[in-house]
Formats: structure tokens, sequence, C-alpha cells
């Protein structure tokens, strides 16, 4: 295995360990202090993570001519599969977190508009971070229409 790969995966590994740490955070303040919602989210997204540890492991270094010497290249393994069912688990996890906000963002119209108090929706929704979860799952269901093709 080439060093250079292996660090960037582990990298990008570390990466989205830090996003699953965040979204189930998320998760569990959102939702009345719950693990357990905030337990599926977590490890939902941990996977992608896993992916890219054994993206990084599986990946080899193949001597071509010059002038490039060397390409990465990955064991034909189950890899795209493997790929596309942890970005699919990454969607799964985006759209939990993306419901518990959208929840607790009514609950928070609702209250408002009871209380005679004028909220914006959108407002709402930048402020508790719903748009940035659904961008996530857009462009990782992009990524999973791309990769099958």
């Amino acid at each position: 295995a080439v060093p250079e790969t292996i660090a960037l995966k582990a990298i990008w590994a570390g990466y989205d360990a830090v996003i699953a740490v965040i979204a189930a955070l998320r998760v569990y303040a959102i939702n009345g202090k719950d693990w357990r919602l905030s337990a599926v989210v977590f490890v939902l997204l941990l996977l992608r993570s896993a992916y890219d540890v054994f993206d990084g492991i599986d990946a080899l270094g193949v001597d071509v001519p010059p002038p490039v010497g060397c390409v990465i290249d990955n064991a034909p393994s189950v890899d795209v599969q493997v790929y596309i069912a942890s970005i699919a688990t990454s969607i799964a996890a985006d759209a939990i977190v993306f419901v518990v906000t959208w929840r607790r963002t009514y609950d928070v119209v609702r209250l408002s508009r009871e209380a005679n108090i004028k909220v914006s929706l959108s407002s709402l929704l930048l402020r508790d971070g719903a748009i940035y979860f659904v961008s996530l799952c857009i462009v990782n269901c992009i990524t999973v229409a791309t990769s099958s093709t």
C-alpha cells in the first residue's frame, strides 16, 4: 500500500468520524437527551469512516511507465458496493437528523404562533441546521447515483 494514500484515507476517516460525532450529539441534544437514536445515527455515519479505512488499506501502488511512475489502484473486491452501502447509511443517518430537527422546529413554530410571536420558518430552519443536513442528504444521493453508473 502507498503511505500517502493510507494517510489521506485516515484523514478522511477522521473527518467522517467527527461528522458522525457532531450529528449524534445534535440528535442527542434535540431529541430530549435520549441516547438510543443518537447511537443509531452515530453507527450509521461511522460506517463511512470504516469504508475510508478499508479503502486506504485496500489501495495498491501499481507501476506504470514514466512520466507517471506509479498509480493507486484498489483491489477489485466489493469496493463499489461497499462504497454505495456506506453512502446509503449516511443518507439514512442524515434523514434521521433532519426529521428530528424538523420535528423540533415545527414545535417551536407552533408554540410561537400560540404565543403570537412572529418567527419565520426559514430563519428557524437555518438556525436549527436542517438545511445543512438536507444538503448532505442530497449530495449523498447524487453521489450514489453517479457511483452506480
